[in-house]
């Protein structure tokens, strides 16, 4: 089940790799999901037309797989790929905020 809270750090740490302004989310975690996702969709389609090797960077510094990352460029998964890219993206951002959250220290 998505938290907003994990969605909001997740997307802290998304303005950043994309150089992008603070993602401001609606409360509601599946329309905060939505919307981040229409964003990133967005930024990694302009990515994709204009600035492939930082696209390919800032997967890189992510953390993605690679092989999932060939596997949605090369159109073997269905629908669109900055859709795709963007759902993997969200969802290793996702896995370090819960990660970090397993494996730091109570404040």
């Amino acid at each position: 089940m998505l938290e907003i809270t994990d969605l909001r750090a997740s997307s802290l740490l998304l303005s950043k790799d994309f150089e992008m302004d603070e993602i401001r989310l609606p409360d509601n975690p599946e329309d905060a999901f939505r919307h981040l996702h229409k964003l990133l969709s967005q930024k990694i389609g302009y990515l994709l037309d204009h600035d492939f090797e930082r696209l390919m960077s800032i997967c890189y510094i992510i953390d993605l797989k690679e092989e999932k990352v060939k596997e949605i460029l090369s159109g073997l998964q269905a629908g669109n790929i900055a859709e795709n890219l963007a759902n993997l993206i969200i969802q290793r951002q996702l896995q370090k905020v819960e990660i970090r959250r397993k494996y730091s220290p109570p404040s």
